[in-house]
């Protein structure tokens, strides 16, 4: 009775994909129906005609088809699925390596601003202190100047003309340095 059932069915379904010039979406579809259609081929395909038995077996490879390429296809998305999760944590890393050597560069940076600040402190000191010797110097020459000019005075007074000029000389070459634009020789 089952094997009576099943062949009417596969065959009036083999009469239709005939007629309508064996269109694949006529063919059995997957899953029960083509399962008792292979049986009953597999144990009866001599009582099956041999449009019946081409129309199981078009029905068998297209559905074995179908499942190759969805399991392909599958395959293909899951791939795509790794990759996508390998392109992500690739990028992760890059974006927390990226992120580490921007807190570097800050802090780079920052230390060299701090160092600059360092230097340039460093360098006012210098220039003060330079300053401050300059002046020093300036003072000590313009002493020494004075103490000529009075030794000078002195040699004058002794009548000691020549030892008057040549301390003047050496007045006037002592304080020549150290004098601002505009300021009078102590030593005149």
């Amino acid at each position: 009775a089952e094997f009576y059932r099943v062949r009417d069915e596969v065959e009036e379904q083999c009469r239709r994909w005939t007629a309508a010039g064996e269109r694949v979406e006529l063919l059995l579809p997957r899953g029960l129906p083509l399962a008792e259609a292979e049986a009953v081929s597999a144990r009866f395909s001599e009582e099956l005609g041999t449009e019946t038995r081409a129309f199981i077996a078009a029905s068998g490879r297209h559905a074995r088809r179908r499942q190759r390429l969805t399991a392909i296809a599958a395959v293909v998305f899951a791939l795509f699925g790794v990759g996508a999760t390998a392109a992500g944590i690739i990028a992760w890393n890059q974006r927390q390596y990226a992120l580490g050597q921007q807190q570097r560069a800050e802090q780079e940076r920052a230390q060299a601003e701090a160092q600059q600040q360092r230097a340039e402190a460093e360098s006012k000191r210098a220039t003060d202190n330079e300053r401050r010797a300059n002046a020093a110097l300036r003072a000590t020459k313009r002493e020494v100047a004075r103490t000529l000019a009075a030794q000078v005075e002195l040699a004058l007074r002794h009548a000691d003309v020549h030892r008057a000029l040549m301390l003047a000389v050496r007045a006037g070459n002592a304080e020549r340095d150290v004098r601002e634009p505009g300021e009078t020789q102590v030593s005149e």
